[in-house]
């Protein structure tokens, strides 16, 4: 399970995603970003659930549109012959599951403004496109465990700093995936985000996974490796990192 959610917000929409890459049996073999950035967009791709395997063929989708909207346009019939290519839907149309297979932020020019979309793969072989408004969640924790985890959703997304509410979620949704075999929720944060000017990426928490090993929500505490505050800090810190107003 991979923890994608997307938060669309006035002047910005943001990818919060973790970074740990799991094989079958539930143990970590990577760490490393599941949401390509496409610049000249400005935007960026995921591609999730039965296309994860092939997630870094995101950035090739990305770069046959100029832009984002003619992108939210001509996704569809990109992902559905990849999705044929991968043996996902046979010649019958059919197809092996039904969930989302991409997930794609960016900059949309004809509105001037954020958005967001996901793309799902039916049953019955078709795909299945959506408009994501306001916040896009993969996997939903339950209000109790958002609220133990600081991560109560409100009713004006606007007032949420993406990075201190996506890291609550994250934790959120680490215990909420775990089915005491381990959670695929682990790594570190990873922020993308989209505006007017362009996309960038943020590395924020981390948790104290081990490569080869399970991830075990209860035993692996998160250690905040980069602080983030509102107001610019003049003294540079021991790690070297320069501190990013949000």
């Amino acid at each position: 399970m991979s923890a994608i959610n997307v938060l669309v917000q006035a002047e910005t929409v943001t990818f919060i995603t973790d970074s740990a890459h799991c094989d079958a049996a539930g143990s970590i073999r990577a760490f490393g970003p599941k949401v390509y950035p496409v610049a000249h967009w400005p935007g960026a791709v995921a591609l999730v659930g039965p296309l994860a395997g092939v997630s870094s063929e995101a950035f090739e989708i990305g770069l046959a549109f100029d832009d984002f909207s003619s992108f939210e346009v001509g996704a569809a019939a990109c992902v559905a012959e990849l999705a044929r290519r991968l043996g996902l839907v046979a010649a019958s149309g059919t197809a092996a599951a039904s969930e989302i297979a991409l997930v794609a932020i960016g900059w949309r020019r004809n509105v001037d403004g954020p958005g967001a979309f996901t793309l799902s793969l039916t049953s019955g072989g078709e795909l299945r496109q959506t408009v994501v408004d306001g916040l896009f969640m993969a996997h939903r924790p339950s209000t109790a465990c958002l609220r133990r985890h600081g991560a109560e959703i409100p009713s004006d997304l606007g007032t949420l700093n993406p990075v201190l509410f996506g890291t609550a979620l994250l934790s959120a949704q680490r215990e909420h995936c775990d089915d005491g075999h381990g959670s695929g929720v682990g790594g570190y944060a990873l922020f993308t985000t989209v505006l007017r000017s362009g996309v960038f990426q943020m590395r924020g928490s981390e948790w104290s996974d081990r490569l080869g090993a399970p991830i075990t929500p209860r035993a692996g505490c998160l250690m905040p490796s980069i602080h983030y505050r509102r107001e610019p800090v003049s003294r540079p810190r021991q790690d070297h990192l320069t501190p990013l107003a949000i």
